[in-house]
């Protein structure tokens, strides 16, 4: 330790608290990132996926605190919804 700077030796030191994140909050999350996944499709294929029919199985994602990790899940929802002719 005698080699890292005095700065940098107290963020070794800090000490944080997480909290997990709300319901609501969790859902929110999950629903912003599914509506930007679905922007995406449609600037790159001109293509609109309605979100509103898959909305209730992206909301069963609420079990998982790690929502970031888990968003192949969305994309996975939303190529099934795409896939089974949930297009319009």
């Amino acid at each position: 330790m005698k080699l890292v700077p005095d700065p940098l030796k107290s963020r070794f030191d800090m000490v944080y608290r997480f909290v997990e994140l709300s319901s609501e909050e969790k859902i929110r999350f999950i629903n912003e990132s599914a509506k930007a996944l679905v922007t995406k499709i449609y600037e790159n294929t001109s293509i609109e996926v309605q979100i509103d029919n898959i909305s209730c199985k992206l909301n069963l994602l609420i079990k998982y605190n790690n929502l970031r990790s888990n968003k192949g899940t969305y994309i996975r929802y939303i190529k099934i919804h795409f896939q089974g002719g949930g297009r319009q």
